[in-house]
């Protein structure tokens, strides 16, 4: 819960600041903006898997009174992350000058304001790469408070800050992402901060040069994922920022990113669960894992369906003109596979916490070459529209196959799951045909609606049950006792 709220509070300022985005800047501009990001995350996220790693060896030395082992640990990792992060940083500002130079289509004005300040998001890279291992240490110790409360922070100041120095200085793209840079380096030295303070974390550091090994192997096949998936996440956006154009790219990202937001309790159970999972014993991580998927299921089928129901009117109230109905079209269609990416979380987690990174790494190089091509079809075929159907099988099959290869599929969850993908299956036909009916909408999304809540409650495990019904006295007493 404490992870769901650190990723929600983010999503507030995005819902305020994207029209406000859209205003100061332009449209073209904010779908460069998006790509910086997107570029960013993905440099940011490439750390030789030592954030995983670290959590995970941070998780197997608590309980043992000794905190020498996490100072050569955690000090390790990120000196190893630091000097990661400087080739990365020479490496994320030639890519970066060769797409915004002469693979997207972007204004000449654009252009030349992005290219002046890719210098200093450059530099900000070697700070994101040891920021990842500081979290993660944090987080081994299930210090999940203070973490979201840091990044919460970070991502809301990474919005904001450049909103302020556009309306304030300017809207160029030099002054946004100078004022990204900023706010990235405020964000990793806070970070560090927390670390010192909380671990605690010795501020000298303290090497281990057999540590490097050891961190390395367990994070070599979460570096090939962390180079894959980001791709897969990714590589939508500039696809379509290269046939279609910046002006595409806002509209699908704009929809992507509002998707994505629904995968938020998926990835904070994940995260709660991981250190848990790398010190239990396999069959009771195992148990964990077939209960916590469970309540997963029950959790995000009624959220899809209410999303599905309302995401059309949501984007005309929000941003309102073609760019609402472009994007309130494709996320209608990726919805259907967020369904099955969120639950998918839990496998995931799963095969990292047992010491089998190596599995979801080999599904994300197996699937890369025909996303790439369905993709490349997809926007050919249908624009954006095709892009988006694209993506969803990519995710549905990657879902799958997570859940087979970590053998989390008892007969109880299988069955559960295929009355779930129906309800989410009727909602998303009914977006995309007869919901453009008001009352269809309000009668029969509203059925379904209702139909997924009770079922959720049916299926949903005793635990979930549980901790509801105590949030609900507790909410009416709250209540009651602010009336009085």
């Amino acid at each position: 819960m404490i992870n769901t709220a650190g990723a929600l509070a983010p999503v507030a300022v995005t819902l305020v600041s994207v029209p406000v985005y859209l205003h100061v800047i332009g449209q073209a501009r904010y779908g460069l903006l998006a790509i910086v990001w997107v570029l960013l995350g993905y440099f940011g996220l490439f750390d030789f898997g030592l954030g995983r790693a670290t959590a995970n060896a941070v998780a197997k030395l608590r309980g043992t009174g000794d905190d020498q082992p996490y100072d050569a640990t955690v000090w390790t990792a990120v000196v190893t992350n630091g000097a990661v992060g400087v080739v990365w940083a020479g490496l994320v500002f030639g890519v970066s000058r060769l797409l915004i130079g002469d693979v997207l289509k972007i204004p000449t004005q654009f252009r030349h304001e992005a290219l002046t300040a890719l210098p200093l998001l450059a530099c900000v890279i070697p700070l994101m790469t040891m920021s990842l291992v500081f979290a993660g240490a944090l987080e081994g110790q299930e210090r999940f408070f203070i973490v979201n409360l840091l990044q919460t922070a970070g991502a809301v100041l990474t919005q904001l800050l450049p909103l302020g120095a556009a309306i304030l200085i300017g809207p160029s793209m030099t002054v946004v992402l100078a004022s990204v840079a900023i706010a990235l380096t405020v964000s990793t030295l806070a970070t560090f901060a927390a670390c010192v303070r909380f671990m605690p974390l010795d501020p000298v550091p303290r090497l281990d040069r057999a540590l490097v090994g050891h961190l390395l192997r367990y994070g070599g096949w979460v570096t090939v994922s962390g180079i894959v998936s980001p791709i897969l996440s990714a590589v939508d956006r500039l696809v379509i920022g290269a046939i279609v154009g910046a002006r595409s790219v806002a509209s699908y990202a704009i929809a992507a990113n509002f998707v994505t937001r629904l995968s938020i309790p998926a990835g904070s159970l994940a995260r709660a669960l991981f250190p848990r999972l790398s010190m239990e014993t396999d069959a009771a991580a195992r148990n964990a894992g077939d209960e916590a998927a469970a309540g997963l299921l029950a959790i995000v089928t009624p959220m899809v369906v209410t999303a599905l129901v309302l995401v059309r009117p949501f984007f005309t109230v929000w941003l309102g003109g073609d760019i609402a109905q472009a994007a309130g079209r494709v996320s209608e269609i990726m919805l259907l596979g967020i369904w099955l990416n969120s639950l998918a979380f839990i496998p995931y987690v799963f095969l990292l916490a047992r010491g089998r990174p190596d599995v979801p790494a080999k599904l994300h190089v197996a699937e890369l070459p025909p996303y790439l091509l369905a993709l490349w079809v997809g926007l050919k075929a249908g624009g954006i529209d095709g892009a988006a159907i694209a993506w969803t099988i990519r995710v549905a099959a990657d879902s799958l196959l997570l859940f087979f290869f970590a053998r989390l599929y008892s007969r109880a969850l299988a069955t559960n799951a295929a009355v779930g993908a129906a309800l989410v299956a009727a909602a998303c036909i009914g977006a995309l045909t007869f919901f453009s009916v008001p009352l269809l909408r309000t009668v029969v999304g509203g059925g379904l609606l209702v139909v997924s809540v009770w079922w959720a409650w049916r299926v949903a495990p005793d635990s979930i049950r549980i901790v509801t019904r105590r949030l609900a006295v507790r909410g009416v007493a709250l209540l009651q006792s602010s009336t009085r």
